[in-house]
């Protein structure tokens, strides 16, 4: 697993950076209809305007299958990793995932009566492609949001999401792993301080 996080952080900051500048080229079929299929339950979710505890299990569902989380914790924290037992990161990766689903519904509940569509790919790897979409907001405003894909274990997860505002990228998994290690480093390595922030941001965000 730590190979895999290593090899996911070279490619981001190596593979992503360049590959936007030479275009994008047509990435497997498979991963584009990955995300095309959770897309359209998510914006088939928020049809209604109507977001109760259905709505939530719903979208928390789909992004749970969509999402690897595991993954983008681990990546998120670094070498930090390394030093945590298995039941400290067990606790940490829980946290992560609360924190990342409730994330994913405040992002959602601003938005009724959207559509997601799949406008294009490039193949960063034979395993590791980004999938870009456009959403189309029910006031016809449009936000184009991109999806970082690795295939292993015969499975399609995402492990990045792009947001591109006024012409620049802010990939989530990213700017996560800059603030964390921030809140890490500053504590001296403890990683339990990081997870009581983040069960602040949880409280504020449900409240």
């Amino acid at each position: 697993m730590y190979g895999l996080v290593s090899k996911f952080l070279k490619t981001s900051f190596y593979c992503l950076s360049s590959v936007y500048l030479i275009g994008f080229a047509n990435a497997d079929s498979k991963s584009e209809n990955y995300i095309k299929t959770a897309a359209l339950e998510i914006s088939n979710a928020s049809v209604s305007g109507i977001y109760d505890e259905v709505w939530r299990l719903n979208l928390n569902e789909t992004v749970n299958n969509l999402v690897d989380f595991d993954l983008m914790a681990r990546f998120s924290i670094g070498r930090h990793v390394r030093s945590l037992s298995q039941l400290e990161l067990d606790k940490y990766t829980a946290t992560y995932r609360k924190y990342a689903l409730i994330t994913f519904e405040q992002y959602f509940k601003q938005y009724e009566n959207f559509s997601i569509e799949i406008v294009g790919s490039v193949d960063l790897t034979e395993r590791d492609s980004v999938v870009s979409s456009r959403v189309t907001l029910g006031d016809g405003e449009e936000v184009d949001l991109k999806w970082r894909v690795l295939y292993r274990n015969g499975v399609h997860k995402v492990v990045d999401i792009a947001i591109e505002l006024e012409g620049s990228q802010l990939w989530l998994a990213i700017e996560q792993r800059s603030q964390f290690l921030a809140i890490i480093n500053s504590q001296e390595g403890a990683v339990d301080d990081l997870i009581a922030v983040l069960q602040e941001r949880i409280t504020e965000l449900r409240s």
